[in-house]
């Protein structure tokens, strides 16, 4: 459960990720919450959400303490607009792109995978930190503001390459799922790349962009990890050339 509340010795609104009481028994489940806030720390840089605390309540359920992203999901966010009768252009795609690019790569940078890329995923937030030098702006676009920048959050299902480099189980959110999540199997930054491609797809859908475009997202979402982008910085060089080509 995620609670919003206010940091008193920090004097701001944060958001409190507790884990419900049934599931703070079990080891496993314990260990792989408490190992969310360490990956997140990990990749910093203002391209996740920043955790501020970790601790136990009297109850003996572990919770976080983090940046609370005050602008909401991208989910909710497209939604809406969707509602209104609004369309993704091609600069909404590359300012999405981007932004989802710049904080994949610097999970995959922290040697991790996050395993779990979906539109309930990608927050919004308008704070800007220190920690956030160099973080891309956006020009104007009801999709990301420019006074917002896009975080991940949700690293509980995160693989680290260092640790273990062979089969991990299934997981993932339908529909943003690769192939080799569906079921144990090799996973590597590759699973990610078709996840991206599965969120710009789902971002542009009835959408009048080019043809180019489409090849792109289709290479991302080959069944075959090998087939795909190496890397999100490939990705993203991609995306841009057949969006905005020289």
């Amino acid at each position: 459960t995620v609670h919003r509340a206010v940091d008193e010795r920090l004097n701001d609104t944060v958001a409190i990720k507790i884990l419900a009481e049934n599931h703070s028994l079990n080891p496993e489940i314990r260990e792989r919450f408490i190992a969310e806030g360490r990956s997140l720390r990990r990749v910093g840089g203002g391209h996740v959400i920043t955790v501020y605390d970790v601790g136990e309540s009297e109850r003996f359920q572990p919770y976080l303490v983090l940046e609370l992203a005050d602008r909401g999901t991208v989910r909710d966010r497209v939604e809406h607009l969707w509602r209104s009768g609004w369309r993704a252009g091609a600069e909404d795609a590359l300012v999405f792109a981007r932004q989802l690019a710049v904080a994949v790569a610097a999970v995959h940078q922290a040697g991790l995978v996050h395993r779990d890329l979906s539109p309930g995923n990608l927050l919004l937030t308008r704070r800007s930190p220190a920690s956030a030098e160099g973080s891309l702006r956006s020009p104007d676009s009801a999709l990301i503001m420019t006074d917002e920048r896009l975080v991940l959050a949700d690293l509980g299902m995160c693989k680290d390459l260092a640790l273990n480099s062979g089969v991990t189980v299934s997981g993932g959110t339908e529909g943003f799922r690769p192939p080799e999540q569906s079921g144990p199997g090799i996973v590597d930054i590759r699973a990610d790349i078709w996840a991206m491609s599965a969120l710009l797809a789902w971002l542009v859908r009835e959408s009048n962009l080019p043809s180019a475009l489409t090849k792109v997202l289709r290479r991302g979402m080959a069944d075959r990890p090998k087939r795909r982008q190496s890397d999100a910085q490939e990705w993203l060089k991609e995306v841009e050339d057949a969006l905005d080509p020289p």
